[in-house]
């Protein structure tokens, strides 16, 4: 960064004209000291006149001492002992003929300043209300030296305040070199910025001549982007470049990875023949696993981008006949989806290296469609983000409504080549996969990535058209999550099964805006995985990776599994987001058994492959207000009560048989056992007991038999 002192020089001495810049107004207090309030012991300030430049407010404060000021000393402006509130006024600036306006001034103090002692700077736009200035607008206590700014300001006029308190003879609270400034056009000039793009530069254009190269790090914004010929304009990693006009290339532009370009107009006014490229890399755990891609660039060629790649190993997506062909070369339409190994390596058993694709060619913009012949209700489409800055997949799912709203990534980064499986996101939440390497996906589809979605199961027609416009692009890969109604009604469990190697998830989702049949836009298909493996939940017979449902206490979920080979597997829930506590269990209806998912995970050993949906179900409870809830009740009822860490059990009324009580855990344990013959009721200590969900029942010598689940605190 500049230096302060430098940057007011450079301000003052160079031409405007150099720099597309204009100075509205400078006020450094040079010749001006002892101007302004100093007290007396009368307690009347005396008020010295300024030059006119600017003018004081000193009614609520209390300059009662000859000691008390707010004056310029040493040419800047200067508040001691101020006991109240001191303002200081510009004059009112005319802005009317520039684009944008910025002002900036410096500050400083000197002394041990406390939490009531402050600074303010605000400004006023045509006479309308104060607002605050965007950087260290507000200051108190101790601060450093520091430069307030703010810029982005559109008005035909523009008035300046400074609010200060202190009430300590040693506490100086102190500002300086208050520069306003008007520009039409961001300009870079034998190394130096009229001002450097940022996100208040939106109503400017920056245009590169012949011979300039600069390089930006950061996010900024821009009206119109205009390189000449002989220009050149890098993009590293952190900058986010958002353009509100068009793109006028004569010469080259390049991206970085982790760079993206976004354009909010709708309509595509890009032009020139200049060169843009864009380096994207990741990586990749061996050279012969498949990755999703995409262009940003039209006319890109597989055989030039994917040079590196295995011939054999370049595939395209047959929606017609519902499976890959090979693609050794040809055009990375906009908008596709593709299926490509990273290049290959030397020695080729070498494992997690960064792989690099670079694309050539003129930036994807404006509106992109793209037309399927021959699809059916439930088909599958490999599509991909076509632009260079991150694809909005819920704005993308609303604008073509004939797609189910789920994305799904294909996820090979696990250590295992068979543990690859699909990631998925939707309304509901995010479906990693276990043993990933990469982050959870979210509604951010990011540069170059493909993806799978599936046609609507009610879609009737026999073409389907689907677009994507700038109004679904994203300034970055990690957008605002969605927004539910709030935030109590909206529950997610995370559920996985898995051995020692490899691994398959799916999640449960309580929500208001849920339905208990099928909802398109919430509930998620599954896609088999590498290995077979699957674990999924039902819905009217549907098989689903991502499940929304409302929520009501002891909702019952059945679950399927898909087991690619036999052996010993775990369930269990990994994670929860829950504003109640909520207890989980899986039932075994074959062994009418209960397992606690909150406590541990679940053993279960499979002796065959294959698909089992009939066996398993997943049961929620709220923990909080858990009722007593009958498996059975046959001529009895059963009542209890708590009392003094006692379970007390009462006789049913009207019983005449002896009978047994037994306190069971939920995997048929009895951990509490005692005969009930003529007493009316009977106890049991619990105080040992951790807190959950436990089974009482009564059984009579007729064979009769009562059971219920009870929640223990």
């Amino acid at each position: 960064m500049m230096p302060k002192a430098l940057f007011f020089l450079l301000f003052s001495l160079i031409s405007p004209f150099c720099f597309a810049q204009t100075n509205l107004y400078l006020e450094n207090f040079t010749g001006q000291n002892a101007f302004g309030a100093i007290g007396q012991s009368s307690g009347i300030p005396i008020i010295s006149p300024s030059t006119g430049s600017w003018s004081l407010d000193v009614s609520q404060c209390n300059l009662s001492a000859a000691s008390d000021w707010f004056q310029v000393l040493n040419e800047r402006f200067e508040g001691r002992d101020l006991d109240g509130e001191a303002i200081w006024y510009s004059p009112w600036i005319n802005s009317s003929a520039f684009k944008a306006v910025g002002f900036s001034l410096l500050a400083s103090e000197l002394g041990s300043l406390e939490g009531s002692d402050y600074l303010l700077t605000e400004f006023s736009l045509d006479n309308q209300v104060w607002q605050q200035a965007q950087i260290y607008g507000s200051l108190s206590d101790d601060f450093d030296n520091l430069e307030i700014s703010h810029f982005g300001i559109s008005a035909d006029s523009l008035r300046i305040r400074i609010r200060m308190r202190n009430n300590a003879s040693t506490e100086y609270i102190r500002f300086d070199s208050i520069h306003v400034f008007g520009f039409n056009q961001l300009t870079y000039s034998n190394g130096i910025w009229n001002k450097y793009p940022d996100e208040f530069t939106d109503s400017l254009s920056l245009q590169l001549a012949a011979g300039d190269s600069i390089y930006l790090n950061s996010p900024a914004d821009l009206k119109n982007l205009i390189l000449d010929s002989g220009s050149y304009l890098d993009l590293g990693p952190l900058a986010r470049l958002s353009i509100h006009g068009q793109i006028s290339n004569g010469a080259q532009i390049n991206i970085q990875n982790g760079a993206t370009i976004l354009q909010t107009l709708q309509a595509d006014l890009n032009q020139g023949n200049g060169l843009v490229s864009y380096q994207k890399e990741y990586t990749a755990v061996d050279h012969r696993r498949f990755s999703f891609w995409s262009s940003p660039m039209a006319n890109d060629s597989i055989q030039e981008v994917f040079a590196q790649s295995l011939e054999a190993d370049r595939y395209c997506f047959d929606p017609i006949n519902q499976s890959y062909v090979q693609c050794d070369s040809g055009l990375l339409a906009p908008g596709l989806g593709f299926a490509f190994t990273p290049s290959v390596q030397n020695p080729i058993t070498r494992q997690n290296f960064v792989d690099q694709r670079n694309f050539k060619g003129q930036l994807n913009n404006g509106t992109i469609s793209i037309n399927f012949n021959s699809v059916q209700a439930g088909d599958w489409l490999l599509l991909g983000n076509p632009y260079p800055s991150p694809l909005n997949f819920q704005s993308f799912i609303q604008a073509n409504p004939d797609l189910l709203g789920t994305v799904y990534f294909w996820d090979s980064s696990t250590p295992l080549a068979s543990g690859s499986a699909y990631a998925n996101w939707n309304s509901a939440g995010a479906n990693a996969v276990p043993f990933s390497s990469r982050n959870a996906p979210n509604s951010a589809v990011d540069v170059a990535q493909g993806f799978m979605v599936q046609v609507s199961h009610s879609f009737s027609g026999a073409s389907l058209s689907l677009q994507f416009t700038n109004a679904m692009r994203l300034f970055s890969s990690v957008p605002n999550p969605p927004f539910f109604k709030k935030e109590l009604e909206n529950q997610q469990f995370w559920f996985s099964l898995r051995n020692e190697e490899i691994g398959i998830s799916t999640l449960i989702r309580f929500s208001s805006d849920s339905a208990f049949n099928s909802s398109q836009a919430l509930d998620a298909p599954i896609k088999p995985s590498a290995s077979g493996l699957n674990l999924f939940s039902l819905k009217e017979k549907n098989e689903l990776s991502i499940q929304s449902l409302p929520w009501k206490d002891a909702v019952v979920v059945p679950i399927g599994m898909n087991i690619h080979s036999s052996g010993k597997f775990s369930l269990s829930l990994d994670s929860s987001r829950s504003k109640s506590p909520t207890i989980v269990y899986l039932y075994d209806t074959k062994q009418e058994t209960y397992y606690n998912l909150n406590d541990s995970l679940v053993s279960l050993q499979f002796p065959n492959t294959g698909k089992n949906t009939s066996r398993y179900e997943l049961h929620f409870y709220d923990a909080a207000s858990l009722e007593i809830r009958s498996f059975q009740t046959v001529n009895f009822n059963l009542d209890w009560r708590l009392q003094n860490d006692r379970l007390i059990v009462m006789r049913p009324q009207n019983h005449p048989f002896a009978l047994e009580v037994e306190l069971l855990d939920l995997k048929g344990q009895v951990l509490r056992s005692q005969s009930m013959a003529l007493e009316e009721e009977i106890s049991f200590p619990i105080n040992d007991l951790v807190q959950g969900i436990y089974l009482l029942q009564l059984k009579s010598d007729n064979s009769n038999k009562a059971t219920v689940k009870i929640y223990l605190p």
